[in-house]
Order: C-alpha cells, then sequence, then structure tokens
C-alpha cells in the first residue's frame, strides 16, 4: 500500500510558494518572517538564497520532485495589504 501511494505522489503536480519578506506593511493574516521598510532590504542577497534553496529541494531526492510538474507558482509578500 505504502509503495503504491508513493507512486501516485511522485506522478502528482506540486506548487511552490516564494516569500518576499520585505513589505511596505504588516498584513494581520501573514504569519511568515517579515521586516516592514527595513531601510536597505537586501534584496539580491534574498534573491540568491531563494535561488540556491529552490534549486536544493528540485533536485534532492528526499523531495522526490524529480519528473514531476510544477502546477503553479505563488509569489507572497512585497505589497501592501
Amino acid at each position: 500500500m505504502a509503495s503504491r501511494v508513493s507512486a501516485l505522489l511522485s506522478k502528482q503536480p506540486f506548487s511552490i510558494y516564494i516569500h518576499w519578506p520585505y513589505c511596505e506593511t504588516k498584513c494581520t493574516y501573514c504569519n511568515f518572517n517579515k521586516y516592514v521598510n527595513p531601510a536597505n532590504p537586501p534584496h539580491e542577497r534574498m534573491r540568491s538564497a531563494i535561488c540556491t534553496e529552490l534549486a536544493h529541494i528540485l533536485r534532492d531526492p528526499r523531495y522526490r520532485l524529480k519528473g514531476r510538474t510544477v502546477n503553479s507558482v505563488y509569489f507572497g509578500g512585497l505589497r501592501s495589504c
């Protein structure tokens, strides 16, 4: 049974959520890490870290994402509520 579930999951599309934590205001519904109007947000460092983490997760066999389709990419943060 476990191998059957694993086989089904290996074919399921998945979604990616990318959170950009430098926001104009603090939203009451957001439980993610956030910094409201920082003086000099490290945008390039954050972009690089997100790309590195995403590449690792997509390649790491523990996540079982190889051969699966990305269904959607959602970007959160950045804006005011």
